[in-house]
């Protein structure tokens, strides 16, 4: 485990710029770009809280 983490922290640099790659290639032609990486997963949320807690009235306890 602790060589995975060396591993990892020595090639961050390798790993940052092939995440930025990804991203670039994905969102190249979207209307937003980057910003659908952040937009879907929290209107993903917002659009189940709605569903839950509005339309199937599930309780959440201690909330």
């Amino acid at each position: 485990m602790g060589q995975l983490i060396r591993e990892t922290i020595k090639n961050r640099e390798l790993i940052w710029a092939l995440a930025l790659k990804e991203l670039t290639v994905r969102y190249k032609r979207s209307a937003l770009g980057f910003l659908w990486a952040l937009l879907h997963p929290l209107l993903m949320m917002v659009i189940l809280t709605m569903v839950f807690s509005r339309i199937m009235r599930v309780p959440v306890p201690n909330y």
